[in-house]
């Protein structure tokens, strides 16, 4: 991930690429969420971008997410606090 770097799209990168991919489709990615059991709001910001990942507590004791959001930050939003871009994934 060096600019000198060239990037090269090989026979290792398409095998982990098509795991990746058998993985995301082979079992349940998101859980239905049920407001009986726990819920944990994950965010993070970048000077760039916002993301949040809502989690559950399931019934095997390990948090499982419900749903993702990821946006880009406008030229407003990039003038934000570092706390007001964190909050931006939470809404």
């Amino acid at each position: 991930m060096c600019k000198e770097t060239v990037w090269r799209w090989e026979g290792s990168q398409q095998k982990v690429f098509d795991e990746l991919k058998r993985r995301f489709v082979e079992g349940p990615i998101l859980v239905a969420t049920s407001y009986m059991c726990p819920l944990c709001v994950e965010s993070d910001a970048s000077d760039f971008a916002t993301g949040a990942v809502l989690s559950m507590l399931c019934e095997d004791e390990k948090w499982h997410p419900c749903a993702f959001l990821s946006k880009g930050l406008n030229d407003i939003e990039r003038n934000y606090d570092i706390h007001d871009k964190e909050m931006l994934g939470i809404i």
